[in-house]
């Protein structure tokens, strides 16, 4: 018994012995891997302005496995690479591998992924990148000098994905940076106080240089860049002088005011303002060095009166803001119209055409303050016009010349076609005022045309018709026409202020209506009238010359037949010859 105890026993600890063996080979053999991924570029919260063609995802790998792993880059959770083969029990260092596709700017996550049959492992944190590859966009900028030592240099600056940009700024391009300013504020204005005191005095740039984060290191950032021009100078203008109007001249509301300044260096864009009994009532900008400039259609102070004595200057600042003031200049004010004119001719109003009359206009004007410069009178104008649209009208006006040194002013115009006409004098002042009559009216007839008929209206076979057609107070291109029962006789034009058609024809028996009509024109009327005509039947003389034939003299051309008869109208015949039979004779006889 004790010996199967023994044994027993025996057996138990070798049983337990081999299981605790066993055990420990089996836990050897079923311990979860040791891998470990390291991701290492780019940096964790960093920028880059890179493509997926160079940003390299740089990572370390150790690993034991015994079968082959396969490794991939992951951005925002999406695969992309195809998937790279490692050995499962090896180390990597600074392994790089880079995106298969584009990526979009922003922030992403990326990670490395390692796998195989029975292990899915990733880097235990993933890195975060700030991807931007568009440059900042400078969308304003200005340079305004502040005084003739410091100017201003304001700007505005945006980016897709930075927040904040890092700008400097350099003069002419010159390697010195003057100013910069690390975290200028995304789409929103930025000034630069910038000394301008060493600069010589000329043109001159403000290089402005921006770049986003972008990693902000040499060579991996997105830069943009801009020249602003603007010029220094410390000198004040050399002269303002003032060119028109002279002094005490006379001078209306809405005037010109005229000067020149000059000034060494500023070229263009000088400010200057006309000041009228000090106060300032209008400003040009950009004025051209030593050129004249002008202050157009000013409106003065309404409490001046004609009369008044106005005192103007000039005050101009250069691009520096040196300023200078020009010497003053007195003038007068004119607010007032010439007087309303009196008109003195035409006194009549009713006319009639004639190709030498002319027409006296005659009206008086006068301006105790300027003076009148000029006197119209515009025939058929109906609209009031101003002193621009006088001088420069398209309708018909004449010039009236002073009657010496009175206040009266005359025009003789003619001749004038017939027709109703409307008038009205117009006088300026020397400063542009403008007054004008009330329209006035005259008319001019037309000449009556008068047209007869004269000549031979009663006439018997074989006597011809002749008949003579005239109208008076003809134009040369008025055109007659002449009918005989309604047909055309005779339509042309006749250069003569009468014609006369004297036409002789040979007519049938019969009764005849001549008609004549002239046309109107613009300066003659219509002319018309007509006549009867009345040809008589003529009673035939028979004379027996042979007794082959016999002759007949007539005066009656109908139912005669024979050789050499006419037969109707034709030119005047005396004899035709009839071969005839006694009987027929002895009738005709009878």
């Amino acid at each position: 018994m004790q010996t199967s105890t023994n044994t027993t026993i025996s057996s138990f600890r070798l049983s337990f012995f081999f299981l605790a063996l066993l055990a420990v080979f089996a836990g050897s053999a079923f311990a979860a891997p040791s891998i470990n991924i390291t991701l290492v570029a780019p940096a964790n919260d960093t920028w880059s302005n890179g493509t997926n063609n160079t940003i390299a995802f740089i990572y370390n790998y150790t690993g034991g496995l015994n079968d082959t792993i396969a490794c991939a880059l992951m951005i925002n959770g999406v695969n992309k690479t195809e998937n790279i083969s490692l050995a499962g029990n090896a180390t990597y260092l600074n392994t790089a591998v880079f995106s298969n596709s584009s990526i979009a700017d922003g922030t992403l996550t990326w990670n490395i992924n390692c796998t195989n049959a029975t292990a899915n492992i990733s880097a235990l944190y993933p890195f975060k990148l700030h991807l931007d590859t568009g440059k900042p966009n400078i969308i304003t900028s200005t340079f305004t000098n502040l005084n003739n030592s410091y100017g201003n240099l304001s700007f505005n600056v945006t980016d897709n994905i930075s927040t904040t940009t890092n700008c400097s700024v350099y003069f002419d391009n010159n390697a010195t940076m003057i100013t910069y300013n690390a975290s200028v504020t995304n789409n929103s204005l930025t000034n630069f106080v910038l000394s301008t005191a060493g600069l010589s005095e000329s043109n001159h740039t403000a290089e402005l240089y921006c770049f986003d984060n972008g990693n902000g290191t040499a060579g991996n950032m997105n830069i943009n860049h801009t020249s602003i021009a603007f010029i220094a100078d410390r000198s004040v203008p050399n002269s303002v002088t003032l060119v028109s109007p002279s002094a005490s001249a006379w001078v209306k509301n809405s005037s010109t005011f005229s000067f020149t300044v000059v000034d060494n260096v500023t070229p263009t864009n000088m400010n200057c303002t006309l000041y009228v009994n000090g106060t300032a009532l209008s400003t040009l900008t950009n004025v051209a060095n030593n050129s004249v400039a002008n202050f157009t259609s000013v409106n003065l102070d309404p409490a001046f009166s004609t009369g008044d004595t106005l005192n103007w200057s000039v005050f101009c600042l250069d691009a520096g803001l040196n300023n200078k003031t020009s010497a003053n200049r007195l003038v007068k004010m004119d607010f007032l119209n010439p007087s309303n004119g009196t008109q003195v001719a035409p006194t009549a109003i009713n006319y009639n055409y004639s190709t030498t009359a002319t027409f006296s206009f005659s009206v008086v004007y006068n301006d105790s303050h300027s003076g009148v410069d000029k006197v119209w009178v515009l025939i058929n104008q109906t609209t009031n016009l101003n002193s621009s649209e006088v001088t420069t009208t398209a309708f018909t006006n004449y010039s009236l010349s002073q009657n010496g040194s009175t206040t009266t002013y005359n025009a003789t115009i003619g001749p004038l076609s017939a027709g109703n006409y409307t008038y009205t004098f117009y006088a300026n002042d020397t400063v542009g005022n403008v007054n004008y009559t009330a329209a006035a009216y005259f008319t001019i007839a037309k000449i009556a045309t008068t047209c007869n008929f004269t000549g031979s209206t009663n006439v018997t076979i074989p006597t011809n018709v002749s008949i003579t057609f005239a109208c008076t107070n003809g134009d040369f291109d008025r055109i007659f026409n002449i009918t005989r029962n309604s047909t055309d006789e005779n339509a042309s034009a006749y250069n003569a202020s009468s014609i006369a058609n004297g036409a002789s024809k040979l007519l049938v028996p019969g009764w005849y209506i001549y008609n004549m009509t002239m046309n109107a024109t613009q300066n003659y009327t219509a002319g018309s009238n007509f006549t009867n005509v009345t040809v008589h039947i003529g009673t035939p003389t028979l004379n027996i010359t042979s007794s082959a034939g016999f002759t007949i003299t007539y005066t009656d051309l109908t139912n005669i037949t024979g050789t050499g008869c006419p037969s109707g109208e034709g030119s005047v015949g005396t004899h035709c010859m009839l071969n005839i039979s006694n009987s027929t004779f002895s009738s005709l006889l009878k």
